[in-house]
């Protein structure tokens, strides 16, 4: 179960970065999604390589699942949204492609912060 909450979350902190640049979109919950993303992998690494216990770097990276979950959703109905008006003139295209990687990367978040989950309470190890 470890390893594939790790790959998970690599997936994860992979997609996190490039639409952390979103940020400058106006969208702050895309650099806190970004933040969530690299920190939740960093800490399930160290948790599976160091072994500690008991499994605070789990649930600490459990909670970034969370308010990753949580980021993405703001994101994602900001971006979307047709009644909120500060959008940047000529990069709609832009927006909507990190909308669509939004998308994809909610759903993630969520499987991860459950599969972290599992790892913290050790069911499944």
């Amino acid at each position: 179960m470890e390893w594939l909450a790790i790959v998970i979350w690599l997936l994860i902190a992979a997609l996190a970065l490039p639409l952390g640049g979103g940020a400058a979109l106006g969208r702050g919950s895309l650099a806190v999604q970004a933040i969530a993303g690299v920190g939740g992998f960093a800490l399930l690494a160290i948790y599976v390589i160091v072994g500690t216990n008991p499994a605070t770097l789990a649930w600490v990276a459990c909670g970034l699942g969370v308010l990753g979950v949580l980021a993405m959703a703001v994101a994602a109905a900001g971006l979307t949204s047709d009644h909120e008006g500060g959008g940047l003139v000529g990069l709609e295209g832009l927006e909507e492609h990190v909308a669509l990687l939004a998308g994809v990367q909610l759903p993630l978040f969520a499987v991860a912060a459950l599969f972290t989950m599992l790892v913290a309470l050790e069911i499944g190890t």
